[in-house]
C-alpha cells in the first residue's frame, strides 16, 4: 500500500468516526432534551401535588379550629403536636405554650392522663368524666375521649384526645338538684301545714265555746279574743304556705302579638 492509499483510508476512517460521534452527540442531545421535558413535567406534577396537599392541610386546619370541642394530639413520646382553639379556651393555655410540651407536664394529675394511657396501652377511652386544671388553677369538668393515631400502614404515630366542656351541664345538674330539694321541702311543708291546720280549727272551735260560756263582762273574754286573733294569723300563714307549695298548672293560650 502506497502512501496515497493509506492517507485516503485514514481520512475515510476519520470521517466515519466523526460522523459516528456527530450522530451519538445528536442522540445524546435528544435524550437530554427528553429527560429535561420529563423532569419539567414531573416538577409540575409535584408542584401541583404539593399545592393540593397544602390546600388540604389548610382545610383540615380550618375544620380543626372551627370545632367546638377541644382537640389535643401527642406524638409517640407524649409531646403535644396539635392544640386547637377550643382546648385553648377550656384550659387557658395558648398554643405556643403547649406545643412541644410533654402532656403530663402541662396537665399534671394524680393518675395517668387518659391520652397517655391510650398511648401506652392502645386502648381507646370513651366519655370519661374528669376535671382539667386550667392555667389559673381552676378545675373544669370535661368529657374526655381518646384514640390512637396511626398512619396508612398501621404504624402508631401518637394519640388524640377530644375534650368537651361540661361546665354548663354541671351547672344545670346542680340547679336540677336544688330544684328537687326545694320540691321535697315544699311537699314536706305542705304535709306539715295540713297536719297543723286541723288542730287550729279545733282550737278555734274550743275558744268560741269558752267565750260563749263566759259572762259578758268577764275580763277573760279579752284573752280569748287575743288567742282567737293569734289562731287566725296562724291559719293565714298555713294558707299562704299551702298556696306557695301547690304545684303550678300552666294556663296556655294562643295570643295575637300583632
Amino acid at each position: 500500500m502506497n502512501g496515497g492509499e493509506w492517507l485516503d483510508r485514514a481520512l475515510r476512517s476519520f470521517q466515519e468516526t466523526t460522523d459516528g460521534l456527530r450522530s451519538a452527540y445528536r442522540a445524546l442531545q435528544e435524550e437530554v432534551f427528553r429527560l429535561n421535558m420529563e423532569l419539567e413535567e414531573r416538577n409540575r406534577s409535584l408542584g401541583k401535588s404539593l399545592a393540593e396537599v397544602q390546600a388540604l392541610k389548610g382545610y383540615l386546619s380550618s375544620v380543626l379550629e372551627s370545632v367546638a370541642d377541644g382537640v389535643t394530639v401527642v406524638d409517640i413520646e407524649g409531646k403535644i403536636t396539635i392544640f386547637n382553639r377550643a382546648v385553648e379556651r377550656i384550659t387557658g393555655y395558648k398554643r405556643d405554650e403547649a406545643l412541644g410540651k410533654f402532656y403530663g407536664e402541662l396537665f399534671p394529675t394524680e393518675d395517668e392522663p387518659p391520652i397517655l394511657e391510650t398511648l401506652r396501652t392502645d386502648r381507646e377511652i370513651r366519655g370519661e368524666r374528669r376535671e382539667v386544671i386550667t392555667r389559673d388553677g381552676r378545675k373544669v369538668p370535661v368529657d374526655s375521649s381518646t384514640a390512637v393515631v396511626r398512619d396508612e400502614t398501621g404504624k402508631k404515630l401518637g394519640a388524640v384526645e377530644v375534650l368537651r366542656d361540661l361546665s354548663e351541664v354541671k351547672a344545670l345538674e346542680e340547679q336540677l338538684e336544688r330544684s328537687k330539694t326545694l320540691a321535697a321541702l315544699g311537699e314536706m311543708a305542705a304535709n306539715v301545714a295540713h297536719e297543723v291546720r286541723n288542730p287550729l280549727g279545733a282550737l278555734g272551735g274550743y275558744l268560741e265555746l269558752l267565750e260563749r260560756d263566759m259572762d259578758t263582762g268577764d275580763p277573760r273574754r279579752r284573752l280569748i279574743r287575743k288567742m282567737a286573733e293569734g289562731l287566725a294569723r296562724l291559719d293565714r300563714i298555713v294558707t299562704n304556705l299551702l298556696t306557695y307549695t301547690r304545684p303550678l298548672t300552666p294556663d296556655l293560650r294562643e295570643m295575637d302579638m300583632r
